[in-house]
């Protein structure tokens, strides 16, 4: 049985339907083809889907899935998830800023190292993933910093990828017991036991998160990425932008 087309994503098919597109409903989203008058500069089909919220990684795994089908990505929504992906996807693409070394948003995953245990670090700030200021080439050292110190380094964004870092990397790395407990470690041995992880934040260690690194995700037509159109609905009218 086919999925019914949401509300938003059918009335903007509609519009390109009406602008001289062929609309064909697809499980990725709704792809749209042909000479119409095309709300996007970048001659290649449209893919419209409309993201389920705004969160970084929600809003670029919607953008990749439709440039690995070739397509431009039209993104439609209410109005707050649309300001959403369009903070995110303005120049710098999918970052925070790049005028002293790229500095990445992160995303709900956390850190798994090579030994299955996860990352952890001590700090009262939330930590955040930076590329290294001046430190040059096409690889740049990435730090993780809070407060003003550095909790982590790693190479390049490379170090990222699975299987993900040495357990070596962090000072701290955590994991559940044989009692269902989180078990926080250190280079000697176990630093404490929390029932989960708001007590672990309460005695001051937090998970580290994957920062969202945007060629991670957007692995090819990243043109189309960029070209990336923004939607929104409202009185039967269909507005697009772009971000």
């Amino acid at each position: 049985m086919d999925r019914p087309t949401p509300r938003r994503v059918e009335a903007v098919a509609g519009d390109l339907r009406e602008r001289g597109f062929e609309t064909e409903s697809t499980d990725a989203g709704v792809r749209a083809t042909g000479d119409g008058a095309a709300p996007s500069n970048v001659d290649a089909p449209l893919l419209v889907v409309e993201p389920r919220n705004g969160d970084p990684l929600t809003v670029i795994s919607q953008v990749a899935n439709a440039t690995d089908s070739r397509a431009v990505p039209v993104l439609v929504g209410h109005p707050e998830t649309v300001d959403a992906a369009a903070q995110l996807l303005a120049s710098p693409f999918a970052l925070r800023d790049d005028a002293n070394g790229r500095r990445f948003h992160s995303i709900a995953d956390r850190i798994r190292l090579t030994d299955d245990t996860f990352a952890c670090v001590r700090a009262e700030e939330r930590p955040r993933w930076r590329e290294a200021a001046g430190s040059g080439g096409d690889d740049p050292e990435i730090l993780l910093t809070a407060g003003g110190e550095t909790l982590a380094a790693l190479e390049s964004v490379d170090g990222l990828r699975c299987p993900g870092p040495d357990p070596s990397a962090f000072r701290y790395r955590y994991e559940r017991d044989e009692r269902g407990r989180f078990a926080v470690r250190d280079g000697g041995g176990v630093v404490g036991r929390y029932v989960g992880v708001g007590a672990m934040r309460a005695d001051g260690f937090r998970p580290v998160s994957i920062p969202l690194v945007p060629e991670h995700h957007v692995r090819s037509n990243a043109e189309l990425a960029r070209a990336t159109l923004l939607a929104t609905v409202a009185d039967g009218a269909v507005r697009y932008r772009t971000p």
